[in-house]
């Protein structure tokens, strides 16, 4: 666009045949070219890193600390030495008794499961619920919430994909919305067995291949 006729307002005052035109233009060309070829590159490069930087985006999994999904998800990052937190129920309460002192996680001074998924919607960047049906109860409460809050919000439901599509959509939908802390709620072990298991494998993957962590790249493998 440089180039282009009347592209610059000072270029379009000169006379367009006149030979101090061509000298102004000449010079304009040789002065400014290989500062617009750097640009080009660097634009390249910008897109490279940005790659880069989504790619290591994820800085922190948090969960309310439930049987289930919740605690498979904190599990999965301390298996890699990724950070982890997140707001427990008032007395560290989940259905098989208080959560042991081992996770280190903050505790409401005040209300129950609701009171808790809401303070992990608002602290987080997004949230993704994991199921193997449709929302219902308490992972429907947590869709709306994150609804009310104006946070980005995924449902995974694990018996329409495996889980290499659910790392795939989850990597997607992260580095889409770009989530620094990702806040993982779903069914608990009562209701669903199967999801502790599969959550686990889904964030370990996740981690292993979104914040390249050594660790768990291996124990991955």
């Amino acid at each position: 666009m440089l180039y282009k006729p009347g592209g610059l307002p000072f270029l379009a005052n000169l006379p367009p045949r006149s030979t101090k035109h061509n000298i102004f233009t000449g010079f304009l060309f040789s002065f400014w070219y290989p500062c617009l070829s750097t640009l080009g590159h660097l634009s390249s490069t910008d897109s490279l890193n940005a790659k880069t930087w989504s790619s290591k985006m994820l800085k922190k999994i948090i969960s309310g600390g439930q049987t289930g999904a919740d605690i498979a998800a904190i599990d999965a990052a301390i298996e890699c030495n990724f950070s982890y937190g997140g707001w427990l129920p008032k007395g560290r309460k989940t259905e098989n008794g208080p959560l042991s002192d081992k996770y280190q996680m903050q505790e409401m001074t005040r209300g129950g499961y609701p009171k808790r998924t809401e303070q992990n919607i608002k602290d987080s960047s997004g949230t993704v619920i994991f199921t193997h049906s449709k929302l219902t109860g308490g992972s429907r409460l947590t869709g709306n919430l994150a609804e009310s809050w104006g946070k980005p919000w995924l449902h995974i439901n694990l018996s329409q994909v495996d889980n290499k599509e659910a790392v795939s959509i989850l990597s997607s939908w992260i580095k889409k919305n770009q989530v620094e802390i990702l806040n993982v709620a779903g069914s608990r072990a009562s209701k669903d067995p199967e999801i502790y298991t599969k959550v686990f494998e889904i964030i370990k993957a996740l981690l292993a291949s979104s914040s390249v962590r050594d660790k768990c790249a291996e124990k991955t493998a």
